[in-house]
């Protein structure tokens, strides 16, 4: 059995020394589906599926590569996101990327928020990885019981009161 990680690059590591900043309250945010086509043609291209998972919430959208959209697209991403709330695009390539382009990439969106009680992959607070990397089954009964490798719990505080 491998359990070499497929991207330990984003594996959560626990760094005592990072702080967060303290919280400054957010002024004149960029919205960028206000910069977008209704029509979406540079999301929406011939060939794209969108499946509707409820009729007011939740899309599946087949047939993109999110990683390929160029500032226009990524709009029309925002804009969708607003309209539909959950989206599911099935095989992106981020992971193939790296950290660095993630965060960049999702820097287009807006401020990245950090979590001050989680780990990080080195160097990239803004990731908040769910997964701690491979677990022989055999040596953990947390497979055993059905559970994911994700096993701690946190509560959320508002960021108006992050702790330093």
């Amino acid at each position: 059995m491998n359990l070499t990680p497929s991207f330990p690059e984003f594996l959560g590591q626990w760094d005592p020394s990072y702080r967060c900043d303290s919280y400054v309250a957010m002024k004149d945010v960029f919205q960028p589906a206000t910069l977008a086509d209704p029509e979406k043609p540079n999301l929406l291209k011939s060939g794209v599926t969108l499946k509707r998972l409820t009729p007011r919430f939740g899309s599946i959208v087949e047939g993109v590569q999110l990683s390929s959209l160029q500032e226009e697209g990524k709009n029309e991403l925002a804009l969708l996101a607003v309209e539909r709330g959950v989206l599911v695009f099935p095989n992106q390539d981020f992971a193939n990327l790296g950290p660095e382009a993630m965060v960049e990439y999702a820097k287009h969106f807006g401020k990245l928020h950090i979590f001050p009680c989680a780990e990080f992959p080195p160097g990239f607070p803004e990731i908040h990885p769910f997964y701690r990397g491979p677990v022989d089954p055999q040596e953990s009964d947390t497979y055993v019981h059905g559970h994911s490798g994700v096993g701690y719990g946190s509560k959320r505080v508002s960021e108006r009161y992050h702790l330093n």
